[in-house]
């Protein structure tokens, strides 16, 4: 669906590792002239989900300084926000099968009831029908919702960070919208490793690092406790379970944050005393660093496979031209590809790539729209705009 150059479009994002709320405004797909605002917000209310008191302090105080009347809404939900998972059910008629998957979900969530879910279906055979299935609760729909009512906005989508990237690399003309493949996003602070096939996000791994460690030599975030070498050999072999094991589904936030940065560190320190020892060639330190993001990706890879889901055949990563060095004479099992620069270019800075890419959930994955159904439970007496 083409969108209209005139309408004005606000983008709401929660950065939930800063604690801020960025907002893009621009009008339809006119993205040289939009401008970017982040505005902090209370920590207690992003840890709490309390997503109606965000959003109404931030949108109230925003539109008081703007020259804005009724714009289209975009909600771009943080990824922690979502649950992801794959359901195999055994094939049956089709009328019994969205009760069977119903019935599943159940099962395994016991907060089902609250929970909104959009289902797609992966494979099917004769003995069995695998579904992606992506999972939200309904209060922090109706928070979103209510947000933009009191404000008389027109909430035109609510989505996820990963799904929005997905859209913003199929929106600037990304490789091969029906092939499998792995999307590494690399923002400054933090990255995510999202898996796609036929041009469906479904499923994502955010990482606790990215381009500030790729680029440095220095481990200054690694805690003092694990600096010593006894502490590093024993922290790289339980980190190697954090890379060997990888779930998409992540506990605890923080713990999984610090467990990745600690694996992160430690690999990267231990290749470079190889190196210092004569046991391995020299490389760069970019080439050392991106191999951490490597092992992720083999990581994600060899998962991916225990679920029977189509292998990617590629993996595509958004390094700037300054940093393609990280892929010389690389040996790894997935084939990595930068996307060129000037392709990123229109969408403005990396860091709002998922901003970008939101604007075209009524294009590509509809699924992930939390506003594509008809969702009368969770959005009763609230107005909501749809295509």
């Amino acid at each position: 669906m083409a969108l209209s150059k005139k309408i004005q479009n606000l983008v709401v994002g929660i950065d939930t590792k800063n604690f801020l709320v960025k907002i893009l405004k621009n009008n339809g797909t006119d993205f040289k002239n939009a401008a970017i605002d982040e505005i902090a917000c209370e920590k207690d209310l992003v840890e709490n989900k309390h997503i109606f008191e965000i959003l109404d302090n931030v949108l109230g105080y925003y539109l008081s300084t703007q020259k804005i009347s009724a714009p289209d809404v975009y909600v771009v939900l943080p990824d922690y926000f979502i649950t992801t998972d794959i359901i195999t059910l055994p094939t049956m008629p089709q009328n019994r099968l969205k009760d069977a998957l119903n019935a599943e979900l159940r099962r395994m969530y016991p907060n089902f009831a609250q929970m909104q879910h959009n289902a797609t279906v992966l494979s099917k055979t004769k003995k069995q029908v695998v579904f992606s299935v992506c999972l939200v609760e309904k209060p922090i729909l109706h928070d979103c919702a209510m947000a933009c009512k009191k404000h008389g906005l027109n909430l035109r989508c609510i989505t996820y960070s990963a799904n929005a990237i997905i859209n913003s690399f199929l929106a600037l003309g990304g490789k091969s919208k029906l092939g499998d493949l792995l999307y590494l996003h690399i923002a400054e602070t933090q990255s995510k490793i999202i898996y796609a096939t036929r041009g469906k996000t479904i499923c994502f791994l955010p990482l606790a690092f990215g381009r500030d460690f790729l680029s440095s030599e220095e481990s200054k975030l690694l805690p003092n406790f694990v600096k010593t070498p006894a502490a590093q050999r024993e922290i790289f072999d339980s980190s190697a379970n954090v890379m060997n094991n990888i779930s998409f589904v992540p506990g605890s936030i923080e713990n999984q944050a610090f467990l990745q940065y600690c694996a992160a560190q430690t690999h990267r320190q231990i290749a470079a005393e190889r190196i210092l020892q004569g046991t391995a060639s020299k490389k760069s330190v970019l080439q050392i660093n991106f191999a951490v993001f490597a092992r992720y990706l083999s990581a994600i890879k060899h998962t991916i496979s225990t679920y029977g889901l189509p292998q990617p055949e590629i993996a595509i990563v958004n390094l700037p031209n300054n940093m393609l060095s990280a892929l010389k004479n690389a040996d790894f099992d997935i084939k990595i590809s930068p996307i060129k620069e000037e392709l990123i270019e229109p969408c403005l800075l990396v860091d709002y790539f998922d901003l970008y890419g939101a604007i075209f959930s009524i294009a590509f994955n509809k699924g992930h729209n939390f506003l594509d159904k008809d969702k009368k439970a969770a959005f009763k007496g609230v107005r909501v705009k749809r295509k």
